[in-house]
């Protein structure tokens, strides 16, 4: 048998509980403690938080420990049934704890299991390390509620376009770097994002226009050399199309959308070698680039 088990077939220790009132509960609660502790504890994750809170509490909160106890009590089923026919006064006493314990368990569960609001910055982190996991709906969540907090947050407005852009949502997105853009008019992100999202759109001439404003603000911006690039080929402006291109690459040697794009207006000039070898060093970079692949499948290579 445990310590605990005979601590409490021993004379003194039922003396001193039969003697008292109702206040000698947190006596049984800190015995109970001990008890579940000695045995192993329990399954139940109820009662493991519990017990956590009552380690914490003992030394530092008497009056709240006290109260904690009783809640273990109500778990001590076990010491019941093993002192049920020593000291009947005892069980009555217990048993009175364990009734007016169980719903004051249930209420501290409740704040227990309660979500501790997140403020913006941790909404903002939160969102951003959902979208790198791929999460992008998650992600929306998030950054939903960063701006609830702070409406006026360029960033916020940002992040969710890029969300709703991975999630193929574009005119989701155009819209949202609308309102980011409103806020910080001078963020080459946003408006490189927003030059992507109406091409996807089928709006080339528009998205030029953002993509125009992007390198004013960053001349090696890459992205929106590649975009504005892919713009001017949908428009049947192969030539200049592959300026742009050489523009991104000497930014970002590895811009996937700046080679495949190239290699598609080499292809539409012709020049299928040249076009194919791009495919080539696109896949190099990305296996899974469909650009890359549909020139490829064009070209039977």
């Amino acid at each position: 048998m445990s310590k605990a088990l005979d601590l409490v077939r021993s004379r003194p220790f039922l003396d001193s509980v039969v003697t008292s009132s109702i206040a000698s509960i947190p006596v049984i609660g800190s015995f109970l403690s001990t008890w579940y502790t000695e045995s192993g504890g329990s399954s139940d994750a109820k009662t493991a938080q519990i017990l956590q809170i009552l380690t914490s509490l003992q030394e530092g909160n008497e009056e709240q420990f006290s109260k904690l106890s009783q809640l273990v009590a109500a778990r001590g089923d076990e010491i019941l049934q093993s002192i049920n026919d020593k000291n009947f006064e005892l069980v009555d006493l217990i048993k009175a704890a364990q009734s007016e314990t169980n719903a004051k368990l249930d209420e501290l569960l409740v704040l227990i299991k309660k979500p501790v609001p997140l403020s913006y910055s941790q909404y903002i982190d939160k969102g951003r390390e959902l979208f790198r996991a791929g999460d992008f709906q998650s992600a929306l969540d998030c950054y939903d509620g960063a701006l609830a907090l702070d409406p006026l947050s360029a960033v916020a407005w940002m992040e969710k376009a890029k969300s709703f852009y991975r999630l193929g949502k574009m005119a989701e997105a155009e819209e949202t770097l609308e309102k980011a853009l409103k806020l910080d008019s001078g963020n080459a992100e946003a408006w490189t994002l927003k030059g992507w999202s109406l091409r996807r759109l089928r709006e080339a001439k528009e998205g030029i226009r953002c993509f125009d404003k992007a390198i004013r603000l960053n001349p090696l911006d890459s992205d929106a050399w590649a975009g504005k690039g892919w713009c001017l080929r949908d428009l049947g402006r192969s030539a200049d199309a592959i300026t742009c291109f050489d523009e991104a690459l000497k930014s970002n040697p590895r811009s996937v959308d700046a080679l495949a794009g190239k290699g598609w207006a080499l292809l539409d000039s012709g020049k299928r070698d040249e076009a194919n070898k791009l495919f080539d060093e696109t896949l190099a970079v990305n296996p899974k680039n469909s650009d890359a692949l549909d020139g490829k499948k064009r070209l039977g290579t």
